[in-house]
């Protein structure tokens, strides 16, 4: 959006523009792109951000979409697909098959920025008919969908200076439990420690469900 709008507009607000897309999605696109990006290709666990997906790697898609006289809102809507078909190809690729024969997803919960698009919740509902595609505000834990990367950090801080250890994916280099995060000491170290070791359960061996960071 800011590509396209010259740095007027940082998103598509609620999907607008995309909407007007919809019709103009270009496939061929989307499936080159999702083919032919390795990282796609990698298994998880893993992650990335802008240090792979930046305003470089959206500027060369605009402008090779634009080479195919695409209309802006046929470029939203295509890219907004890219993102929305990226995490169904993922849920087939890495979730189904280990479900029971017969299963499916029950619910699909979105956070970040996309969680606000209307095109990606409706995109995946389409994909995954049968499961419930929602918010992760509408989860049971009722997490804000900006706020999960913030609330994981607290949880790993909490999980680190208590000492706790996780169950780690079974995908993971190593299975072991762990206490996970780094510790980088403040002024108030030694009274935030003090209160950690004068706790009962520091010497319980507590481990706070599956996480998989």
């Amino acid at each position: 959006m800011r590509i396209i709008s010259n740095g007027e507009t940082h998103f598509d607000k609620d999907g607008a523009l995309g909407l007007l897309g919809e019709s103009e999605v270009d496939e061929e696109v989307v499936n080159d792109y999702l083919t032919g990006e390795p990282y796609f290709q990698v298994k998880p666990p893993k992650t990335t951000g802008r240090e792979l997906f930046s305003d470089d790697v959206a500027r060369a898609l605009v402008e090779k979409m634009r080479s195919r006289h695409m209309s802006p809102q046929a470029i939203i809507a295509t890219i907004t697909r890219i993102t929305a078909e990226s995490i169904a190809r993922a849920y087939e690729q890495y979730v189904l098959p280990h479900l029971d024969e017969g299963k499916t997803i029950d619910e699909i919960y979105i956070c970040g920025g996309g969680a606000y698009n209307p095109n990606i919740m409706k995109h995946l509902q389409t994909r995954f008919p049968a499961s419930r595609v929602a918010r992760l505000s509408e989860a049971p834990t009722k997490i804000e969908p900006n706020a999960k990367e913030a609330v994981m950090f607290a949880l790993l801080g909490f999980l680190s200076v208590s000492g706790r250890t996780v169950p780690l994916a079974a995908d993971s280099e190593s299975t072991e439990p762990a206490v996970m995060g780094v510790i980088t000491p403040g002024e108030n170290y030694r009274q935030i420690i003090d209160a950690v070791v004068r706790n009962e359960g520091f010497l319980a061996n507590g481990v706070l469900g599956r996480i998989q960071m």
